[in-house]
């Protein structure tokens, strides 16, 4: 039984018995010669051994105790010092490599506005087959520009505060509308966009949301006889809708993902850049964004302003 697993055994007998009594696993003997006050002697003795042993347990449990809490505590404090020291180099470097980034962005921006220009001067007076090399420079250049202009979105999506104001995100995706009608004058496009949408959040941030979302339905819905886009919310749930070429919806995921593509460049041409941008401004805004579509049935991008 557990109560009498620590209690000690005394046995009372004669001589001759007493060593089998020992072996077998007694504590201690007593002669019935001896007397009680032997015997009294002999069970306070053994009392007085179990109660200091009881307090030694106690003192070591407690000390073992206090050890394993010291221990977990210098562990604690070791990972929350690892942590804050991982946290801060990691913040450092993001902010290392987006300073490298917009540098090495910007650093290249003149040099190629250079060959973009130079390349259509000389076009203008060159045979057929230079006018189709300056071309494809030409054609190599823009890229590269439109990569650029990519990194430089996504570094401004990465740093700096998040202003949170009441924003009119209608007019600012009509603002986003506007400017994609004046660049590419000659499609005419459908779009209807719900009055009264508004949001706290950082309206530059939130435009570029929209200018690759709207930017994006407006380069796939080309090839659309009727092209159309529909810009609105649900709630707290905020889309961009359009009726153009559609992709897997089970493969939306990697659109995220930078240079994340699902369509041929020769075909809808861009960078791969934009929607990573745009995950990351979600992110950073305490929201969410993912996609919907099917193969040539359009595609919707929905995302919330907070969590």
């Amino acid at each position: 039984m557990p109560l009498l697993r620590d209690m000690p055994i005394i046995i009372v007998g004669h001589d001759d018995v007493l060593l089998e009594c020992l072996a077998a696993g007694a504590d201690d003997y007593v002669r019935r010669a001896d007397g009680t006050g032997t015997l009294r002697a002999h069970v306070r003795a053994h009392l007085r051994r179990q109660h200091l042993h009881e307090q030694n347990r106690r003192i070591r449990d407690e000390l073992v105790r206090r050890e394993m809490e010291a221990a977990e505590e210098r562990a604690a404090r070791r990972f929350a010092e690892a942590r804050t020291q991982l946290v801060e180099e990691l913040e450092w470097r993001n902010r290392e490599l987006e300073a490298f980034s917009g540098s090495v962005s910007h650093d290249l921006r003149s040099p190629l506005q250079t060959i973009l220009s130079y390349s259509e001067l000389l076009a203008e007076d060159a045979s057929e087959e230079a006018a189709a090399h300056l071309s494809r420079i030409h054609g190599a250049a823009t890229r590269i520009n439109g990569l650029i202009e990519s990194l430089l979105q996504l570094a401004h999506a990465n740093r700096g505060q998040i202003q949170h104001h009441p924003v009119d995100l209608s007019a600012l995706a009509l603002d986003v509308v506007d400017e994609l009608r004046q660049r590419d004058p000659a499609r005419t496009v459908r779009v209807s966009i719900a009055p009264q949408m508004t949001a706290a959040c950082d309206a530059d941030l939130v435009r570029a949301v929209y200018a690759n979302l709207v930017g994006d339905a407006w380069k796939f819905t080309s090839r659309i006889l009727e092209p159309a886009i529909d810009i609105g919310c649900d709630g707290p749930v905020y889309f961009v809708r359009d009726n153009g070429a559609g992709f897997p919806s089970e493969r939306a995921e990697e659109l995220f993902h930078p240079f994340g593509r699902l369509h041929d460049a020769s075909e809808f041409p861009g960078t791969g850049i934009g929607l990573t941008a745009v995950q990351r401004i979600i992110d950073r805004h305490g929201g969410r964004v993912w996609a919907e579509s099917e193969p040539g049935r359009g595609a919707t991008f929905s995302f919330t302003l907070t969590a």
